[in-house]
């Protein structure tokens, strides 16, 4: 059990970009007894500098010590304790529903808390109604649309399998803006920072408490026909 002393820190390293300048600064953590739990390791904006992202848990004290040894690393140009600061931080969830090729795309973006879309290009629909496959959503497909969507839209995209461009999205609120191509990832970078100062725990609360009934039918077993991708009149 981790004391009061201890939490996690996230250090940041830029290093020259040359081999094995990884397994050195990895070597400084374990020498020390430390656990890296996550790391990633990238390009900097800088030519020929790579930045290693390393999260640790441990002592104040004991992480400045490791700190001031990954500095005898002659390929190290600078070492940042990240800690304290507020970042913009990405988590990768891998999460599994069941759907048809053609509706995969829209399941996952209604799912998203923040929806934008290409304003020159695409559209947003569900074409099960115009395939003839016979393969309905499942019950936890339908409870996400019924939280995501109002009754009168969630019904015309299912029942006419209606292409909806970016302007008529917005309109229903499929969406929540439309971007033209170079606006898209800065107002996601956006909308990212304003997020990061909230209290993650409140936040999942809150989520679990608006999209109760969501949650429930997602996590119920999927019908074995549409696990199998069987059509019910082939069933």
């Amino acid at each position: 059990m981790a004391t009061r002393a201890q939490q996690h820190h996230t250090i940041v390293a830029l290093v020259e970009d040359k081999p094995g300048v990884l397994n050195r600064i990895a070597s400084k953590w374990r020498q020390r007894g430390f656990n890296i739990e996550s790391l990633a390791v990238g390009h900097s904006e800088i030519p020929g500098l790579s930045r290693m992202t390393f999260t640790v848990d441990g002592a104040m004290h004991d992480v400045e010590q490791v700190t001031k040894q990954l500095y005898k690393v002659i390929e190290v140009v600078k070492i940042t304790d990240i800690t304290g600061e507020d970042v913009v931080a990405r988590e990768l969830a891998l999460i599994r529903v069941a759907a048809s090729p053609n509706n995969r795309t829209a399941i996952l973006e209604i799912a998203h808390d923040f929806r934008a879309m290409r304003a020159d290009r695409g559209y947003f629909c569900f074409p099960e109604i115009d395939l003839g496959t016979g393969l309905p959503l499942t019950p936890g497909m339908y409870a996400l649309l019924a939280a995501r969507l109002s009754p009168a839209t969630a019904h015309e995209a299912l029942i006419t399998g209606r292409r909806y461009d970016a302007t008529e999205a917005v309109a229903r609120q499929m969406v929540h803006e439309a971007l033209r191509e170079a606006e898209v990832l800065p107002r996601a970078i956006e909308i990212a920072r304003g997020l990061a100062s909230k209290d993650r725990a409140t936040m999942a609360a809150l989520k679990r408490g608006m999209f109760a009934s969501a949650l429930e039918a997602l996590s119920q077993p999927v019908p074995e026909f549409l696990a199998a991708g069987r059509s019910v009149k082939g069933k």
